[in-house]
């Protein structure tokens, strides 16, 4: 058993050298059935079994390296050597994972790099995806847009929090806040601390009463 896994670990740390492996590991399994007078039809689900396990250990591999083709062309290259009755799984892994791929890079690219409005990359995702894949990307574009407020409104909090410490709290005035934390405030918080400064009402972007 120890021999016939060191097959698998071979495979997974080398998928390019998968096919010599796969070579190795039949010609080992002929010869352990001859020593065990299997007939062929044993044999033949030993070595499904075996095979199974070292073509999963390699789509592993090629999924954590990130080579979702490259594991898709393997898959179906191989797939009469994988037990049939894991062959639906392995597919809709492997599926998924592409998807998830494809859909990360996708929002990386109208988020991060093109730094578009929610509205236009919603649009475009509905126009690059359909399906299964339009509506995970349609999730994952909202998910990270909301993940952006959040912490756009937490810095503005924190950001208003001391302006209005150094302004009014401890009484410096306008001219006690520095330009970089002045514009990092959003109108309705500099109009809170120039009220509360002149006189007025304050109110917080909080819709707290000072």
């Amino acid at each position: 058993k120890a021999s016939l896994e060191s097959y698998q670990s071979r495979a997974a740390a080398n998928p390019a050298a998968a096919a010599d492996m796969n070579k190795e590991l039949d010609r080992t399994l002929n010869a352990w059935g001859q020593i065990k007078g299997m007939d062929a039809a044993t044999l033949e689900r030993a070595k499904i079994e075996e095979k199974t396990k070292l073509h999963i250990a390699v789509l592993g591999a090629l999924e954590q390296a990130g080579d979702m083709d490259a594991a898709k062309g393997y898959f179906y290259s191989n797939i009469k050597e994988i037990d049939g009755a894991k062959q639906a799984d392995i597919k809709k892994a492997i599926e998924t994972s592409d998807r998830s791929r494809k859909v990360q890079s996708f929002a990386d690219d109208v988020i991060d790099t093109q730094r578009l409005p929610m509205e236009q990359a919603l649009k475009l995702a509905r126009e690059n995806f359909d399906g299964e894949d339009e509506k995970q990307a349609v999730v994952e574009i909202k998910q990270r847009y909301t993940e952006i407020e959040a912490i756009k409104k937490d810095n503005e909090n924190q950001a208003f929090a001391k302006a209005y410490d150094l302004a009014v709290d401890k009484k410096g005035g306008r001219r006690a806040i520095p330009p970089s934390l002045w514009n990092q405030l959003d109108p309705q918080s500099k109009e809170s601390i120039n009220s509360k400064l002149t006189g007025g009402a304050a109110k917080t972007n909080q819709g707290v009463w000072y």
